[in-house]
């Protein structure tokens, strides 16, 4: 408690990769920056992912803008931080009666090929049966083929321990085991936190110009101390540390048709996840025995006998996802929201930044950084984008491409709204329009005379 100064730029809530990212984005633009974490850096929401920085291929039906800001989002974590990821590659298996499924799932695999060209990955493969049984031998021996696609895997409280390390670097500091448990307000505007520290038990107050509340699935109860009415839609997910060995990443359909993932990780089988709407403590997640048996279900149906290996970590979290009604809970928007309380309750120096996931994180820190450089009437870019993370080094050029993403960005996301809009017939027209040109893509592929793909990668 000692260590911290009476007065900063910013104070953000919450230490996950969000704010962690935050705090690298404010303090490479010369902020005086605090971030302060209840429990341990990277441990709650972030911990609980699914480790995947990936490039968006589950939402290109539904939401192409989503898919292709994942795919360069995916892109610029590759050249600052590529130490931290490793590549799994996975096999998409289909089985007797699934042929039909199989060539539309390619069509969007061929969609996903198009935007590899923003996050390093190579082309999908088409296998037969034989071809994937002889890579993972312990498949159903009912396949009939699979597809592949590729994404990479990330410790992620390393990944967030990176980010703050690297603020630090240029001057931030960051707090864990300190809540914030009030807020400080003046004539209608916040400047500070009252901060208690759960090991000695003691509270001091710590003033700020502005304050990001970045503290995900608990922004609402955050927000609520601010007397802020602000609404998510938490849904609970959990993922199974099986002890078995796998040698490729596999995706594949539970009992719903949710998709699931099975990737290798350290030696062992990681299994995941489930997708409900959660009304419970946050503080208190744990697995249940139905979401561990629909998850269990399913691998049994693609690795007999894998559903039976010992279980040796159970896995639970909660996404801050933004309310929306109506909505299945796997089809509840991953976009997010930066907040400006004073445009939306009247209330001055109170940023929250909720919604999107780890693979956007990058975008989701650099527009409220944004947003806090306009409301303190500072000139200063986004430079994350441009160096490496760990150690610093010399900034990367910024090529046109890259301006363009920044004109792309503020057309594609949420900004200053407590809800997402209704999804718009053109964004409809564009992705479905996007699949056709993928379709007449993988037709042409399949034509007489076209050469096989070159399999090696997969060896």
């Amino acid at each position: 408690m000692e260590k911290l100064k009476n007065e900063y730029d910013v104070i953000i809530i919450g230490g996950g990769i969000t704010g962690a990212g935050i705090l690298r984005d404010c303090a490479m633009r010369g902020l005086k920056t605090l971030l302060l974490e209840k429990g341990e850096f990277g441990g709650a929401t972030t911990l609980a992912s699914s480790c995947l920085i990936h490039g968006g291929g589950k939402y290109l039906k539904d939401d192409f803008d989503e898919a292709k800001t994942c795919s360069i989002e995916t892109g610029y974590i590759y050249r600052i931080a590529k130490d931290f990821l490793k590549k799994i590659v996975f096999l998409m298996p289909f089985f007797k009666g699934e042929k039909k499924k199989m060539e539309i799932m390619e069509i969007g695999c061929t969609a996903y090929d198009i935007l590899g060209k923003y996050n390093f990955t190579n082309p999908h493969a088409r296998l037969t049966g034989k071809e994937a049984l002889k890579l993972v031998p312990e498949l159903n021996p009912e396949i009939i083929g699979a597809l592949t696609f590729e994404e990479w895997q990330v410790d992620p409280q390393k990944f967030v321990k990176a980010h703050i390390e690297s603020a630090m670097l240029f001057g931030a500091e960051a707090q864990c085991h300190m809540e914030v448990v009030d807020f400080m307000v003046n004539r209608g505007a916040i400047n500070g936190v009252t901060v208690l520290d759960k090991v000695t038990k003691k509270t001091a107050q710590v003033m700020a110009k502005i304050v990001v509340n970045a503290a995900g699935p608990w922004a609402g109860k955050v927000a609520g101390r601010a007397l802020i009415d602000f609404k998510l839609r938490p849904t609970k997910g959990i993922h199974l540390v099986l002890d078995a060995p796998l040698k490729y990443g596999l995706a594949f359909d539970a009992i719903d048709k949710r998709g699931l993932i099975a990737q290798p990780r350290d030696g062992k089988i990681f299994l995941g996840t489930t997708d409900d709407d959660y009304y419970g403590d946050l503080d208190n997640l744990k697995t249940t025995a139905d979401e561990e048996k629909y998850l269990l279900e399913a691998l049994e149906r693609i690795l007999p006998g894998k559903s039976k290996a010992p279980i040796l970590k159970r896995i639970a979290g909660v996404r801050p996802t933004i309310w929306q009604w109506g909505m299945p809970e796997d089809k509840v928007s991953r976009k997010f929201v930066v907040i400006d309380h004073q445009i939306t309750d009247g209330l001055d120096g109170l940023i929250t930044v909720c919604g999107g996931k780890m693979t956007i994180y990058r975008v989701m820190a650099e527009m409220t950084c944004d947003m806090i450089c306009q409301k303190l009437n500072i000139q200063k870019s986004c430079q994350t984008h441009l160096q490496k993370l760990l150690p610093p080094s010399k900034f990367f050029k910024e090529e046109k491409s890259d301006r363009k993403i920044r004109k792309y960005y503020q057309s594609s996301f949420v900004l200053n709204k407590k809800t997402l809009p209704a999804h718009e017939p053109l964004q409809k027209i564009r992705t479905y329009g996007f699949l056709a040109a993928a379709a007449f893509v993988c037709l042409i592929r399949k034509m007489p005379g076209k050469s096989k793909k070159d399999l090696k990668y997969l060896e």
